[in-house]
């Protein structure tokens, strides 16, 4: 699934009175740059590359200190390997954030950076929804398009945390699908005028 998909497919799901935290890398541009707030104090991200795996603890902080709202994090697989531990603190304070996970087994806004030079940016395939179920969370995999609506709804009808895992493409190349021919040439890019 291409990742503007996945973020028009959260858009679809969460209801207006979400709370949604993006991370940092290429998941922080693809949310940025796709996902539509709806209201005010509703959408929050991390600046630069400084904030992978943000979103995990400020997401189930949203969800600890608005508790009648939806709190759903959007982050990258490295992102989430960072911090899935915040998965057992939500079981211990009893609260319930969702986490969707772009997961291309890759550090892409890393690797794409490197170029050609890239080297240990690639992850083994993980399965995080598995690990989420181990931990007594709701956890779901989705990869076509459609499934990841349905798994955000059916999160939300859940009374513990979730993860959604979505395997998406590693080949969209984040710069060339949302930067501008004038960014690109500024940054020394393959876009010309």
């Amino acid at each position: 699934m291409h990742p503007q998909r996945l973020v028009q497919e959260v858009n679809d799901a969460v209801p207006d009175d979400a709370i949604v935290c993006s991370d940092a890398g290429n998941s922080r541009h693809w949310m940025n740059h796709f996902y539509q707030t709806r209201r005010a104090n509703s959408y929050f991200g991390s600046g630069g590359l400084g904030g992978v795996s943000w979103s995990l603890p400020a997401t189930l902080t949203a969800k600890i200190l608005f508790p009648e709202r939806p709190a759903i994090g959007v982050c990258g697989d490295g992102g989430f390997a960072m911090q899935m531990h915040v998965l057992l603190s939500a079981i211990q304070y009893k609260v319930a954030p969702i986490y969707v996970i772009m997961n291309n087994s890759l550090l892409g806004m890393t690797s794409q950076g490197m170029g050609e030079l890239s080297t240990g940016c690639e992850f083994p395939d993980v399965n995080f929804a598995a690990i989420a179920r181990s931990c007594g969370c709701f956890g779901e995999q989705a990869a076509r398009p459609g499934e990841v609506t349905e798994a955000v709804r059916e999160a939300l009808r859940q009374d513990k945390p979730a993860v959604i895992d979505v395997t998406i493409d590693r080949k969209v190349d984040m710069k060339a699908a949302i930067y501008s021919a004038w960014a690109m040439e500024a940054m020394g890019g393959r876009a010309t005028r």
